[in-house]
């Protein structure tokens, strides 16, 4: 252990994301004088996630990319060391062994250590799934990678339906690429609509050109080719290049080699685990928080953008309170309703909450229900509800009722109210009812 011969506060954050940054902010609200270092192997500061795939529409600048500006850290004495991986935390000597781009190792001291690492797209067991013209989009390298690609391309494939996996898909529509949709569940965007809009969007997106394969287990990435397995049949479809949108796995491994507190799944899949961090976002060591995708708190963890940002405030808000604070006056982290939009293949698509009618181990939630579906208009309107509370909101090419259900479900309203949003919505709109009452409980 180095000797103190300072007496301001060293904090040392790992990752340089959202969450990171929200947490650099956090402590310099309330530290002005401690010294904050922010380590990450990324070549870049912070940039909005979500919006990456956008970059395909750019010329690689990536200047909408930033969630923050870039000057600010110097302007509030953040020391950035970008390119620069975490080997290894020392929790008894209170110390990061670091290594920079050409190798050398150094030590760095801390007082609080925020771990906000974050995650991985998890590239699964599929043969091929390494190969050179199979890609992840996570970091503004792999646009660079894919950008490249896609000059010698002409088909592509997206394994991965979810929100993420079409926005993909879009993107590669717009750069006239033919591309299909590949997912193992029964319908697009499981975790977000449900059955009903599930089948409206893939019977939007197949009208414009892009095939939707559900219930697709991908059994090879070849050269050129990805062969799949369907219920009645065996497909193998050309494609030039592949996207996996296949979800993130937690960059939890540096945590639990330190010895934190992990949560997740049983035993044998301890690369799938979050650190743990309690409703003040602090690990099973009270001088180390946690924050972003790759922590949970109280065992929770949606891996959206809002939450790890909220993560980071609250992780970097404690680190700079005093020890002996009272629990009663720390920052706690409140779970951030999941809102999801999409908007491409002609179609809008808002969700809040719980809007898809699955949990989490995918079986179907009943609730009572306030529903609209137009056909005609390939509209869908439905509002869930739980114990007679608005629970959730799912809107198809409906979008400007989004604001006031937002609201309605921030006050917890009651069904009566949804469903007089949604008649004065009926009333303004020619809609074509089926079933034919406008309202249907489950």
């Amino acid at each position: 252990m180095s000797n103190r011969t300072d007496d301001y506060r060293r904090y040392i954050i790992l990752g340089s994301g959202i969450a990171g940054m929200a947490a650099a902010e956090a402590i310099r609200e309330k530290d002005r004088e401690g010294r904050i270092l922010m380590v990450s192997a990324e070549k870049e500061l912070c940039f909005n996630r979500p919006m990456l795939i956008r970059e395909f529409a750019l010329d690689g600048s990536g200047a909408v990319l930033f969630d923050r500006q870039q000057d600010w850290p110097g302007q509030h004495s953040v020391e950035i060391r970008l390119g620069t991986e975490a080997l290894s935390i020392d929790r008894e000597s209170k110390e990061v062994l670091l290594q920079d781009e050409s190798g050398q190792e150094f030590r760095e001291a801390y007082d609080r250590l925020i771990y906000a690492l974050g995650a991985r797209v998890t590239v699964p067991p599929i043969p091929g799934a390494e190969g050179d013209r199979v890609f992840t989009v996570r970091t503004r390298e792999d646009m660079k990678k894919i950008r490249q690609a896609m000059r010698s391309a002409n088909t592509a494939a997206v394994i991965g339906g979810g929100m993420l996996g079409l926005e993909d898909a879009w993107a590669m529509k717009e750069q006239k690429l033919e591309v299909a949709v590949i997912e193992q569940r029964q319908r697009v965007a499981f975790g977000q609509i449900d059955q009903s809009a599930g089948n409206l969007m893939k019977k939007r997106i197949e009208r414009m050109g892009v095939p939707v394969y559900v219930n697709a287990t991908v059994e090879e990435i070849g050269d050129g080719y990805v062969t799949f397995r369907q219920p009645e049949e065996r497909v193998t479809i050309p494609v030039d290049l592949v996207i996996l949108s296949t979800g993130v796995t937690p960059n939890s491994e540096l945590g639990a080699a330190a010895g934190l507190a992990t949560v997740g799944p049983e035993k044998g899949e301890a690369d799938s685990r979050w650190i743990a961090v309690d409703e003040t976002c602090r690990t099973s060591d009270p001088e180390i928080y946690a924050a972003g995708d790759g922590a949970a708190v109280n065992g929770r963890n949606d891996a959206i953008w809002d939450e790890a940002r909220e993560m980071g405030r609250v992780a970097g808000t404690n680190a700079a309170a005093d020890l002996t604070a009272e629990e009663g006056g720390r920052a706690v982290y409140r779970p951030v309703t999941a809102e999801h939009v999409f908007t491409g293949f002609d179609t809008e698509v808002f969700t809040l909450a719980d809007s898809s009618g699955a949990g989490t181990d995918g079986v179907y939630i009943r609730h009572a229900d306030v529903e609209i579906f137009d056909y005609l208009r390939e509209r869908y309107i439905r509002v869930s509800l739980q114990d007679g509370i608005i629970a959730g909101v799912l809107l198809i090419n409906a979008s400007e009722l989004a604001p006031e259900l937002m609201d309605a479900y921030a006050r917890r309203a009651a069904e009566e109210e949804a469903r007089q949003i949604i008649l004065r919505w009926k009333e303004s709109h020619e809609v074509d009812f089926k079933p034919a009452a406008p309202f249907r409980t489950r």
